[in-house]
Formats: structure tokens, sequence, C-alpha cells
């Protein structure tokens, strides 16, 4: 079955803050009329428009405020070269965003998010039937908090227990597994709630004996007989 990806990886830096947007940023860069090449002064550089790739298109760079053209990037470096350089005098700035996580940690973050949805959504709604365009939007806002709160989790500890810390991480799971439930009393009502106390039965230890017991011995003592009373049997 093909993973559908329910949010993108923006979607888990911007519920983490690690989304971190510039404006009008002065860069480093000689402007003398023959330098094209100016550099950020915080990388790496991410994607802004949430396309998954990052390309030119995810940077503004602006001469004396003017929007200019851009012919290439470099997202580790910081590196922006203009398709043509500035004139002595002028003064070069850019928008764009850098985060400090990184793109393949955020990829495995999505990947548990969505599993971990999918294999409690899985009990109720056949998955194969889910694609990138029908999915319920809700499970993009609970596998956001999901991944958010592991980052922030990650990024402060687990020790933690002040705001600005991991104790928002905690938060933002505690969010997720709540709309999560909330979801899944709404879609599968009744249903749901008969499955998960058909799985509660079933988990439920047996004490090895292959007849029901009754607790209450005496309202079925002089119904009983001497045997199926020692047993605590059904008369």
């Amino acid at each position: 079955m093909t993973v559908v990806n329910y949010l993108t990886l923006k979607d888990i830096r911007v519920e983490a803050g690690m989304q971190n947007t510039v404006h009008d940023q002065d860069v480093s860069g000689d402007v003398n009329g023959v330098n094209t090449d100016f550099y950020t002064n915080s990388t790496p550089i991410v994607d802004r428009n949430g396309d998954e790739v990052v390309t030119i298109a995810d940077v503004t760079a602006f001469v004396d405020g003017s929007a200019v053209v851009i012919s290439s990037i470099d997202t580790v470096t910081g590196l922006i070269k203009l398709a043509v350089a500035p004139t002595t005098g002028k003064v070069v700035t850019l928008d764009y965003v850098w985060s400090p996580c990184d793109d393949d940690l955020l990829t495995d973050l999505r990947e548990e998010a969505i599993g971990w949805l999918n294999r409690r959504v899985g009990k109720y709604i056949d998955l194969t039937t889910i694609t990138s365009g029908n999915f319920p939007p809700e499970w993009r806002a609970i596998c956001r908090l999901w991944a958010g709160a592991m980052i922030i989790i990650r990024d402060y500890g687990s020790g933690s227990d002040t705001d600005g810390s991991s104790k928002d991480g905690y938060k933002k799971l505690a969010a997720a597994k709540s709309l999560l439930q909330e979801w899944i009393d709404d879609y599968a009502g009744t249903d749901g709630e008969v499955a998960a106390k058909a799985t509660q039965s079933a988990n439920v230890v047996s004490d090895g004996n292959i007849f029901r017991r009754h607790t209450d011995l005496d309202e079925h003592l002089e119904s009983c007989s001497r045997d199926a009373s020692f047993f605590n049997r059904d008369c």
C-alpha cells in the first residue's frame, strides 16, 4: 500500500516553531557592480511555499526594495547568486526561511506520525481507499501536532516542566491523541465502541475455569443443587 503524506515538512516546522521567516535582511557580499554572490545570515535555507523542494522560488532578493532575478541558490551555505550584479551604492536584502531542523529527521518523524495514525484509524476505515486528495483534513492537524511534539521534546529533552520547553511538546502530544480519539468517536460511532469493547474483552485474562461463575451465591442458592452451588455454575 502506498503511504499517503498527510502533511508537509513545512507543516512540522511551523508546528514546532522551527520555521524561521526572515524579511528584508541585509546580506553579506560586495555591492560593486561586478559581484553577484551574496549570502544569507542564517542557514540552511528551507522550503517556504510548501512544495517539499527548495528552489529559487523560496527566496526573494531585493535591490533598493525592488525584486530582482535570482539565478541560483545553495541551501547549505546560503549562497544567493543574482542574475545581474547590483551597482555600487545599492542595498541588497533578502526574504527567505531557514530552520535548524534537519530534513532527514523531519521525514522520519512524518513517517512515524502517519504510521501511528494509520494504525489507529485502520481499525475503522479501509486505508487503501485513501489518497492525497480525499483524506480527512483532521488527519493533517493530528499528524502535525504529533510530529511537532516530537521535535520539541527532542530539542528540549524530557526533564523540563516549564513553558517553552518539553512541557509544550507533551501538551501537543496530548492534543494529537485527543483529536485522533475525537475523530474515531465521530467516525466509528457505536461500531467503534463495540470494537473497543470486543478488544478489551479479548484482553481479559481467564481464571482457567470454562464455566461462568456467579459472583453472588445467595441469589441462586435456593434454586441450585448442592453440586451446582459448589462449582458456582448456572442452574
